[in-house]
C-alpha cells in the first residue's frame, strides 16, 4: 500500500478516495467511499467493483494518469443504488516510488451536484429572461391593444408550460372584462373571470405579487396562478395562468407570472396613452393648422378674424369672438367674430365696452378658463350682451384669456347653444390656441412698428462701422454725439471718456442748445466732465425724469433749463470707458423704451470704438517706440530719417545726424550686472531728450547706440551740439549699486546732408566712421565726417 494510505491521510479527506495499482486493482479506499461502494472494494478491479461511470474501463482516467504520468480530470454522471443521480469531478492522480517509478494512482471524486443545478437554474432564467425580452420587443412594435394582450397569454401560456392563460380589465361594478385568452373558448374566459377572479378582485388588487386560486369541483382540480397588473400604485387588471394539478404552479412559476403581468401592464398603459396621444394629435393639428395660418398674417384685424373662423369651423360653436383689453383708454375692443349667422358677428365687430367691471377684466385677472352656463343670465356680462345672447339662444360660454409672456391682453369667447361640458384636455388645447392668437396680435403690434424701427437698426449699424473704424479721437467724438442727438432729437447731448492717465470722466464733445455751459465750465471749482455723467460710473444705465438739481452740487444743471436726462456708460471688457447724457427740456417728450434700446445698442458701438482708437494709440506707440528707453526705435527713425532727407532736398535745407556710442559700457554690465546696465541706459535716454529740441528726433539705435535727427542743422550746428552733449555727458550721474552714482562718457560722430552724404546710407556710413574715428581717437570725444563735396548753401 502507497505511503500515503499508510500514513492515515487519506483517510481524513471529506471525499471519496481510492488508490489502483497499475493493474487497476484497488489497494486503498478511505472510509467515505467504502460508504458509497461497499466496504469489500480492496483488491478487486475498481471498473468491476464499482461499475457506477457511464464510460468504459479502457477510456478510465486512472489508466490514462498512470499511462501519461499527468494528473487527469473529468466531468462525470453517476447514478446510485437509490436511484440518485450526482455529478462530479473525478481527479486521476499518478503515485511515484522512490525510483519515480510510476506504481499507482488515486482518484478523488468532488460532488458538483448542486452546481451542476444551479447551471441549470441559471440556463433556465436566461432563457426566460430573453423569453421577456422579446416579448417586449414585440409588445413596443404592437399598436392594437387586443393584439398586444392576445401575444401576452400565448407567451405566458409557453413559458409556464400551462393549460390556459387569461387577461382581463376591470369593467363596470367590481366585474372583469376578459380581454385574450388562450387555450380557453371565450364563454369559458368569461365565465371564468366571473366566476373565480371577479370575486378575488379587491384582495388580488391589494396584494404585490401572485395568489393560488382552484376552482371548487373541478375534474380534473386545476391551479389558477393570479397577478395584478400594475401602473404605478393602481391595479389595472389581472393574468391568470391555470394548470392540472393540484400543486402544478410552484414559486418558480409565481415569480415569471408577474414578471409577464409586468410586461402586461405596461402594454396596457402604452395602448391608453396612444389612445390619448391619437386625441391630443387631433386637437395639436388644429393647433398646427391655425398657427401655420397665423405665421402669413400681418394686420391685426386679418389675424384675429383668421382665427374666429377656424374655430368655429374646427369646434362647431355657434359664436366665436374675442375681446382686446385697452387699459390707457379703459375700454374694450370686440376685435374678431364669426358666427353661424353673419348678422351676429357684423353686430359685435368693432364694438366697444367698457372694461372696468366685464367678464373680460375678471377673466384677464384670474389668468384661467372660466366657464358661464346660462350667460344670457348672468350678472357677469352687460345689458347689452346678455340681451344679444338672450335674443340667440346662447345657453354655454366658455372664455379663455390670451396672454403673452404672463401679459394678459384681452380674451377669446366660444359660445353654444347648447350646454357642453369640456375636457381638461379640451381646455388645455383652448389654452394653447388662446397663447397663439395673443402671440399672433402681439406679432401684429410689433409688425406695425417694425419698420421704422428697422430703419433705425439699419442707420445705427451704418453708424457703428464708422465708428469702428475712426482712429482720430477729435471725429470719433464728433461722430458718436451727432448721431446720438439725430436718432433721439435731444436738444443737449454730451460725451464724456476717461482720458489715459486719469480716473475721472472728462467731457470731450457736446452738441446742442447751452452746450458752451459744458465745454467752458463756468467758475474754477466746475468738474471737467459734464453733470451728471459721473451716475455712469456704477457701470448702469440711469435714467432722471424729471431731474432734481437740488439733488446734485453742480451749478450748471439750473443753467441747462433740463427736465429730463438719460444716462448711459460706454463699457469696454466691462469697464467705463465713457459716457453718453441726452438731455431734454421741459417741452420734449419722455424717453420712451425703443429709444432706451436705442441708445443701448448704440453705446455698444461707441464703447467698442473707444476702446479700438485707444488700441491703436497704443499699438502705434508700441511699433515706434524702445521699450526699455522709451525713444525712438531704429526702424522708426530709419524711416523718419528717409523723411527729412527728402524734404531737405526739395527745401535745400540741411539735416544734422548724430551717431552715439556709450564708452566702456561693456564694464557696466559685466561688474554691476544687466540689471544696473538698463537703468543706465534709461537715465541716459532720459538725459537725452532733456537736452535736445522739441523737432530732434533721438532714438536707440541698437545696444548703447543712439541716433539722433537734427533737422534744419547744418554740419556746423551739428558739431557745435555733439560738442555741449559730449560735455554735459561727463558731469552725469547714473544710478549705481547701492545707489552710488556711476560716470559714463560718450563718443559722437557727426554728419550733415548734403556735405558729408548725399542719400541714406551715405550719410549713415561717413557718420558711422566718424564715430569710430572718435573711438580710435580715446573716446569721450566727438569727431566730424569728412566733408565730401560743397554744401548746398556754397555752390
Amino acid at each position: 500500500m502507497p505511503l500515503l494510505s499508510q500514513s492515515g491521510i487519506l483517510d481524513i479527506l471529506a471525499l471519496p478516495v481510492m488508490v489502483v495499482d497499475r493493474e487497476l486493482r484497488i489497494v486503498y479506499a478511505n472510509e467515505m467511499q467504502k460508504r458509497r461502494y461497499g466496504p469489500d472494494l480492496e483488491g478487486t478491479l475498481c471498473h468491476r467493483a464499482l461499475r457506477r461511470f457511464e464510460d468504459p474501463c479502457p477510456g478510465c482516467i486512472l489508466r490514462l494518469a498512470m499511462e501519461t504520468g499527468q494528473i487527469q480530470r473529468k466531468e462525470m454522471t453517476n447514478t446510485l443504488p437509490s436511484g440518485e443521480v450526482i455529478h462530479g469531478v473525478q481527479t486521476a492522480t499518478p503515485l511515484r516510488n522512490l525510483t519515480g517509478r510510476i506504481t499507482a494512482a488515486v482518484e478523488v471524486v468532488t460532488d458538483i451536484t448542486g452546481e451542476v443545478a444551479a447551471r441549470q437554474l441559471l440556463e433556465r432564467r436566461k432563457q426566460e429572461a430573453e423569453a421577456l425580452h422579446t416579448l417586449a420587443l414585440e409588445l413596443l412594435a404592437e399598436p392594437d391593444l387586443a393584439a398586444a394582450a392576445q401575444r401576452v397569454t400565448r407567451k405566458t401560456r409557453e413559458l409556464l408550460e400551462a393549460d390556459a392563460a387569461v387577461l382581463t380589465v376591470p369593467a363596470a361594478e367590481q366585474s372583469l372584462h376578459c380581454l385574450a385568452a388562450d387555450g380557453l373558448a371565450p364563454d369559458q374566459a368569461d365565465t371564468l373571470a366571473r366566476e373565480l377572479l371577479a370575486p378575488h378582485w379587491g384582495q388580488l388588487a391589494d396584494t404585490p405579487g401572485p395568489m393560488i386560486l382552484r376552482r371548487e369541483g373541478s375534474d380534473p382540480p386545476v391551479t389558477w396562478l393570479a397577478a395584478a397588473l400594475r401602473a404605478g400604485d393602481e391595479a389595472t387588471g389581472l393574468l391568470a395562468v391555470g394548470k392540472a394539478g393540484e400543486d402544478a404552479l410552484g414559486n418558480d412559476a409565481s415569480a415569471l407570472a408577474a414578471a409577464l403581468a409586468g410586461q402586461a401592464a405596461q402594454a396596457l398603459e402604452r395602448g391608453r396613452l396612444l389612445a390619448a396621444a391619437q386625441t391630443r394629435a387631433d386637437q395639436l393639428s388644429l393647433l398646427a393648422e391655425v398657427g401655420g395660418l397665423l405665421t402669413v398674417v400681418s394686420g391685426e384685424e386679418d389675424t384675429l378674424q383668421l382665427v374666429t373662423g377656424k374655430l368655429l369651423s374646427a369646434i362647431r360653436c355657434y359664436l366665436v369672438f374675442i375681446t382686446l383689453a385697452e387699459p390707457a383708454e379703459n375700454r374694450l375692443l370686440l376685435a374678431g367674430a364669426a358666427a353661424q349667422t353673419e348678422e351676429l358677428a357684423a353686430q359685435l365687430r368693432g364694438r366697444t365696452l367698457p372694461l372696468e367691471g366685464s367678464l373680460c377684466l375678471e377673466v384677464m385677472r384670474g389668468g384661467q378658463p372660466l366657464h358661464l352656463p346660462q350667460p344670457a343670465a348672468s350678472p357677469q356680462l352687460n345689458s347689452l350682451t346678455r340681451e344679444l345672447f338672450a335674443a340667440h339662444r346662447i345657453n354655454d360660454l366658455l372664455a379663455v384669456p390670451l396672454v403673452v409672456r404672463d401679459d394678459p391682453i384681452g380674451v377669446l369667447y366660444l359660445a353654444r347653444r347648447e350646454p357642453y361640458d369640456y375636457s381638461p384636455e379640451e381646455l388645455a388645447a383652448l389654452t394653447v390656441l388662446a397663447g397663439q392668437a395673443a402671440t399672433a396680435v402681439q406679432n401684429s403690434r410689433l409688425y406695425a412698428s417694425l419698420g421704422s424701427y428697422l430703419a433705425d437698426i439699419l442707420a445705427l449699424q451704418e453708424v457703428g462701422s464708422k465708428i469702428l473704424h475712426l482712429e482720430r479721437d477729435t471725429d470719433l467724438h464728433r461722430l458718436i454725439v451727432e448721431s446720438v442727438r439725430e436718432r433721439l432729437s435731444a436738444s443737449l447731448v454730451a460725451l464724456d471718456v476717461v482720458l489715459p492717465g486719469r480716473e475721472t470722466l472728462t467731457c470731450v464733445e457736446c452738441q446742442g442748445e447751452r452746450a458752451a455751459l459744458l465745454e467752458h465750465p463756468s467758475g474754477g471749482g466746475a468738474p471737467p466732465g459734464s453733470p451728471l455723467a459721473f451716475l455712469a460710473l456704477e457701470g448702469q444705465s440711469l435714467v432722471l425724469d424729471p431731474v432734481d438739481p437740488d439733488r446734485f452740487p453742480d451749478s450748471r444743471l439750473g443753467l441747462l433749463d433740463v427736465r429730463r436726462a438719460m444716462v448711459v456708460p460706454l463699457l469696454s471688457r466691462k469697464k467705463v470707458v465713457g459716457a453718453l447724457t441726452v438731455y431734454r427740456g421741459p417741452q420734449e417728450p419722455p424717453f420712451t423704451q425703443r429709444e432706451k434700446q436705442t441708445i443701448a445698442l448704440f453705446a455698444n458701438y461707441a464703447g467698442i470704438g473707444l476702446e479700438n482708437a485707444r488700441l491703436f494709440r497704443e499699438t502705434r506707440r508700441l511699433a515706434i517706440t524702445d521699450e526699455l528707453t522709451g525713444l525712438y526705435n531704429y526702424r522708426f527713425v530709419m524711416d523718419c530719417l528717409e523723411r527729412e532727407l527728402k524734404r531737405a532736398e526739395r527745401r535745400t535745407s540741411p539735416l544734422g545726424l548724430l551717431l552715439l556710442d556709450l564708452d566702456h559700457f561693456k564694464r557696466i554690465n559685466d561688474n554691476f550686472g544687466h540689471q544696473i546696465g538698463d537703468r543706465c541706459l534709461q537715465s541716459f535716454a532720459q538725459h537725452l531728450r532733456a537736452f535736445l529740441r522739441s523737432s530732434d528726433l533721438p532714438a536707440r539705435y541698437g545696444g548703447e547706440e543712439f541716433v539722433v535727427i537734427l533737422p534744419d542743422t547744418d554740419l556746423e550746428g551739428a558739431q557745435a551740439l555733439a560738442q555741449k552733449l559730449c560735455v554735459a555727458t561727463r558731469t552725469l550721474e547714473l544710478p549705481g549699486p547701492e545707489e552710488q552714482p556711476l560716470g559714463l562718457t560718450v563718443s559722437i560722430g557727426v554728419a550733415a546732408f548734403p556735405e558729408c552724404g548725399e542719400d541714406l546710407h551715405a550719410l549713415l556710413r561717413t557718420a558711422d566712421a566718424a564715430l569710430y574715428r572718435a573711438k580710435r581717437q580715446g573716446r569721450d570725444c566727438i569727431s566730424v565726417a569728412r566733408v565730401r563735396r560743397p554744401s548746398a548753401q556754397t555752390r
